[in-house]
Parts: C-alpha cells; structure tokens; sequence
C-alpha cells in the first residue's frame, strides 16, 4: 500500500468518526423536534443501530440498500422540485399568491 493510499484510509475512517455521530445527532435533533416527549438518545441509539447493522452486511446486500436508497432519494428530489414549481405558479390553493 503506497502512502497516498494510507493516507486516503486514514482521512476516510477520520471523517467517518467525525460524520457519522454529527448526522447521527443531527438527525435525532430534528426528530425530536418533531416527537418531544422522548429523549434524543432513543433516536441517535435507532439510526445507530440502522447504520451499524447496513454497514457489516454482506457486499451485495449493501449494494442494493445503497441502490434502492439513492433511487428513493431522485423520486424524493423529483416530488420536491415538482411540489416547489407547482407553488411558485400558483397552484397552492391556501391563499391567493398572484401578482396583481
């Protein structure tokens, strides 16, 4: 293994330390936003778990969570872009949004 080699491994298990708890938090902050009444650490515990368990399966499995999660993720994009320009030309039936 050549040293731009090391080096690259190094840098990616340093920011999988650094990432992965910050989104871990992240996410049980918004959350719990929405749940109030339960602690954060259940949610950070939950989605640690998730990510723990996807991570030591099998190559193959992995790979087609990691498909299925990015083709969820262009139908998410695509709703949203569609939802936005459906409300930038007034199509949001809650309140007159046309110029006079």
């Amino acid at each position: 293994m050549g040293s731009v080699d090391m080096l690259r491994a190094w840098l990616t298990g340093l920011w999988n330390i650094i990432a992965v708890p910050t989104s871990l938090t992240a996410t049980g902050a918004v959350i719990q936003y929405l749940r109030p009444g339960l602690n954060v650490a259940i949610w950070i515990a939950d989605f640690a778990t998730v990510v723990i368990a996807i991570n030591v399966l099998h190559v193959g499995i992995f790979g087609e969570i990691e498909f299925w999660a990015g083709g969820i993720k262009v139908c998410i994009m695509v709703i949203l872009i569609q939802t936005c320009f459906i409300i930038d030309v007034g199509r949001d039936f809650s309140h007159y949004t046309k110029a006079r």
